[in-house]
């Protein structure tokens, strides 16, 4: 792989999880690098560059948290766009990268569509998901015993990251991915609501840091010109995108978008 490339577009795709999605050729930049990493050695394409990952070990989720954490074992430049491979790229992404140099940011965080606090996705989990009550109160639990305050404004949803090569996103991720690892239940290798951690880790002991929130209206259900990206989502989750009526919060405070 040439390091002539100025960015990194990187997916993981494990265990056949989620369906393939090629790039269109019109939507691909000549500075930016496509890395789809994957445990399928059927997947081929003439736009993705494929990276046959067979040496992981764990849960399907442990596995792609061990790709999405460590985004920088797979790519050849300092910053990367991570996307979760249900997620279709709609349009070029250089825009997105263009505006994050310009303004010297750390990472890029999403906005959470619906809700601005924990309790209030783990609520949703436990409702929509069939995720136990029991491992939501274990993980509050766990939250509590950091210190963390769980009335404080700030989940960003886990789909779509910017992140640099740098200390602190490196730090982020292992935080992150080490705190998931703790809260396993067996038989499962690890906690498979990253999000929620992901979050709790940055707005507990990073919020100093310079994050570029990107609006949630990149996301699109259906094909569209103004979005960047279409959410592939299994069932029926059509609620996600009535985004005009919820606030959207960065490190406790409200974020407006133009």
């Amino acid at each position: 792989m040439s390091r002539t490339k100025k960015y990194s577009v990187l997916t993981y795709n494990i265990g056949k999880y989620e369906l393939f999605y090629d790039l269109s050729p019109n939507v691909m930049n000549d500075e930016i690098e496509y890395i789809y990493v994957t445990d399928d050695h059927s997947i081929m394409s003439d736009t993705w560059n494929i990276v046959y990952e067979d040496n992981l070990v764990g849960d399907v989720f442990d596995k792609v948290y061990q790709i999405k954490f460590n985004p920088f074992k797979y790519i050849h430049t300092d910053v990367v766009l991570t996307i979760d491979a249900r997620i279709e790229i709609l349009k070029d992404v250089m825009p997105m990268f263009e505006m994050f140099d310009k303004y010297g940011y750390d990472a890029a965080v999403v906005p959470h569509f619906l809700f601005g606090d924990i309790n209030s996705e783990y609520d949703n989990w436990v409702n929509n998901r069939n995720y136990p009550i029991e491992e939501k109160e274990k993980c509050i639990n766990f939250i509590k015993s950091l210190g963390y305050d769980l009335n404080y404004k700030g989940l960003y949803e886990g789909g779509i990251s910017i992140k640099r090569n740098n200390s602190f996103c490196k730090s982020w991720c292992a935080m992150t991915y080490g705190f998931l690892k703790f809260l396993a239940t067996p038989p499962s290798t690890i906690e498979r609501n990253d999000q929620v951690i992901c979050s709790v880790v940055l707005n507990k002991y990073f919020n100093d840091k310079n994050i570029m929130p990107i609006s949630p209206y990149i996301y699109a259900r259906h094909d569209a010109d103004d979005t960047y990206f279409k959410l592939h989502i299994r069932g029926d989750y059509g609620y996600c995108f009535a985004l005009s009526e919820y606030p959207l919060y960065l490190f406790n405070k409200l974020i407006i978008f133009s």
